[in-house]
């Protein structure tokens, strides 16, 4: 019974009464350690029956280390019922890191950090919020699971550079798409003004 719980749980990045979790491993009688990311606490308690559920949001864009990281999910044979190390991409745009890139990449591999539970809940920077940090930093702020802002002008959607932006701009209306990229102005009209305006970045 553990082994199996630690197959389908251990490492991996779960839902608890609607809390992302990491599951830390099984032990004798079910119990069950978890780091819990929105408290950053690890707790111990006695397993039940349906208790963790798969994550139903994609993590996509983190802001962390003033810069961003890209996550999302690669379909693999072996199951897991969370997010973990197996199932997960983690991909670094062509911008950069003010703090330390590698360890900004090993923080958000970790599955433990507050920062992934902003984007799981589309908790991003409005437009004007991330123009305001761009000032700040020469790094990139994302204002969506797919969007992000480089400080050098650059509009990324996941990994890929599909427009610009001028330093006078105002809302994603100002961002100049590149020839094949016009229609990205609909998927970010339609849900970066519904994102829940955090001061992590």
């Amino acid at each position: 019974m553990v082994d199996d719980l630690n197959q389908l749980y251990r490492d991996s990045l779960v839902l608890f009464k609607n809390r992302p979790v990491y599951v830390e491993g099984f032990f004798d009688n079910n119990i069950v350690s978890y780091f819990d990311l929105t408290d950053q606490r690890s707790r111990v308690k006695q397993y039940e029956e349906g208790m963790f559920l798969p994550p139903t949001r994609r993590i996509g864009f983190v802001n962390i280390g003033q810069s961003v990281i890209y996550v999302y999910r690669n379909p693999v044979r072996k199951y897991k019922v969370g997010y973990s190390l197996e199932n997960l991409k983690f991909s670094l745009p062509d911008v950069r890191f003010p703090f330390n890139r590698t360890a900004a990449k090993e923080r958000v591999m970790s599955l433990r950090c507050p920062e992934i539970v902003d984007s799981m809940f589309g908790r991003y920077p409005s437009f004007p919020e991330a123009m305001s940090y761009l000032e700040t930093f020469s790094g990139a702020c994302a204002i969506d699971k797919q969007f992000a802002l480089g400080a050098s002008g650059v509009v990324f959607y996941r990994t890929r550079e599909v427009g610009r932006f001028k330093r006078t701009a105002e809302s994603v209306k100002d961002i100049t798409f590149s020839e094949g990229n016009e229609h990205l102005i609909m998927l970010l009209e339609n849900t970066y003004e519904k994102a829940t305006p955090i001061v992590r970045v």
